[in-house]
């Protein structure tokens, strides 16, 4: 459908600083409960998110790459 420019595929809404502001405040108050989880949960967590990326889905990621 990249043909047909008037078939909307998703809305996004701007941030305004403030909510910039608000999710990097977020950010740091969690950071220091990843940074007591063990490395090894760390990198378990990171291989599932590039398993699912390489099979699961893989096919809708590369779609909405194209489509973008």
């Amino acid at each position: 459908m990249p043909h047909n420019h008037k078939n909307i595929l998703t809305s996004f809404h701007k941030a305004t600083p403030e909510i910039v502001h608000e999710v990097i405040e977020n950010a740091m108050t969690l950071k220091h409960v990843w940074e007591d989880f063990p490395w090894e949960i760390c990198f378990s967590k990171a291989m599932k998110a590039v398993e699912l990326t390489s099979k699961k889905y893989r096919f809708s990621l590369l779609a909405a790459i194209m489509l973008s």
